[in-house]
């Protein structure tokens, strides 16, 4: 049988091995808690970079020119939180301004996803229209249906 015990040379060799696993072990684990610390600590949100909010009208029920129905829920996207608190108390006139947009128009104009085209345009461009005639700085940037069904 051959002699199994180590040398001097090859014990010194392995415990020097030893120590480098357990340095870059040590290393690597520092360096994911570092990398997890930095990514738990980012802002979440960018303070220069403003937000975009919604002004909501609500769900109504406008008639159309032909005596059918639409419903519609509304949202009108703004720039930011100072026109939504501008825009807020002016809810009852921007729904009164979709209520006539829909006596001017008749189901086939709202039908379909041109028609929601359609009258999305129709209502930031009316809405847009009467913030500039009553001086008002800010401006609907986009109009989003949650709720659009044509009741004939």
């Amino acid at each position: 049988m051959s002699n199994t015990r180590p040398t001097p040379a090859t014990a010194r060799r392995r415990e020097r091995q030893d120590w480098l696993v357990g340095i870059v072990i040590g290393l690597v684990t520092l360096g994911l808690g570092i990398g997890v610390w930095f990514y738990a600590n980012q802002p979440t949100e960018d303070p220069g970079r403003p937000r975009p909010a919604w002004v909501d009208l609500g769900r109504m029920t406008p008639q159309l020119a032909d005596g059918s129905f639409v419903r519609v829920e509304i949202s009108l996207q703004v720039n930011d939180k100072t026109a939504q608190q501008v825009l807020a108390p002016l809810t009852p006139a921007f729904q009164s301004m979709v209520t006539q947009l829909g006596a001017e128009m008749d189901s086939q104009d709202v039908l379909g996803p041109d028609g929601m085209r359609q009258l999305s345009r129709e209502i930031r461009r009316s809405v847009n229209d009467h913030l500039a005639r009553q001086h008002i700085s800010a401006r609907v940037q986009r109009v989003a249906f949650t709720d659009y069904v044509l009741i004939p």
